[in-house]
């Protein structure tokens, strides 16, 4: 996945799913993009979608791939 895509995915998180151990935010985070529908997901610009059909957007279900895989990384890693 491209970091641009991740770091408009990320920018979309509230505030409150990240604590104060970046181990607590990281579980928060992947779960909080799991359980969310992400179509309406903005760039960091907030202009743009993330997500659509266009070149510059991402698809969902990429997106979910991605976070499934770096979910099953964290779990097998700790």
């Amino acid at each position: 996945a491209p970091s641009y895509f991740i770091e408009c995915m990320i920018s979309n998180v509230p505030t409150n799913q990240y604590e104060s151990g970046i181990y607590n935010s990281f579980i928060n985070v992947i779960n909080f993009l799991l359980k969310t529908d992400m179509t309406n997901f903005m760039c960091v610009n907030g202009l743009v979608k993330l997500f659509g059909t266009a070149n510059d957007q991402w698809k969902t279900d990429q997106a979910i791939e991605f976070l499934n895989q770096i979910k099953k990384l964290w779990e097998d890693w700790r």
